[in-house]
């Protein structure tokens, strides 16, 4: 994968993060909802300072710390090691992009906006960066998967 569709990946997931974000804080009051799928999908405004399910609420810091850590070895192996496998690229892209998505909120904000409420289950309400990120990591699963087989790569 070329260098120039990795910075197009994690760019793309930056800017409509960014972009989804500030319409949602523009458009729609806190905590109210608009339903896009009444029964199965909303969109809401909420803070939220923590990780998926509240965890380390207020906590924006160890959020900050482990970013600053990542952001550099992501961009290391990214860039620099030259896996040649797609999955790897893609997953690492989309997980870069994500996280950059999250920490531009908790830097500016000390918390991220989340927006995406699944009506049809129990679930936290999460943003398009957490998408990207859980997206990223399926990818890197599968990528771990192919790599251990004994098959040649493509």
């Amino acid at each position: 994968m070329s260098k120039k569709v990795k910075i197009l990946i994690i760019s793309l997931i930056v800017i409509l993060d960014q972009f989804l974000k500030f319409s949602v804080k523009t458009n729609i009051a806190p905590e109210n909802e608009v339903p896009l799928i009444p029964g199965f999908i909303s969109l809401t405004n909420i803070k939220n300072s923590g990780a998926a399910w509240s965890l380390w609420e207020g906590k924006t810091w160890i959020f900050i710390i482990v970013t600053l850590i990542f952001i550099p070895f992501a961009i290391y192996f990214l860039f620099f090691k030259k896996y040649q496998d797609s999955w790897f690229n893609t997953g690492l892209a989309l997980i870069l992009g994500g996280t950059i998505g999250n920490f531009i909120d908790r830097i500016f904000e000390r918390q991220v906006v989340d927006m995406i409420m699944l009506k049809f289950i129990d679930f936290p309400i999460f943003n398009l960066a957490d998408v990207a990120i859980n997206v990223g990591v399926v990818c890197l699963v599968i990528y771990l998967f192919k790599s251990g087989k004994d098959t040649p790569n493509e």
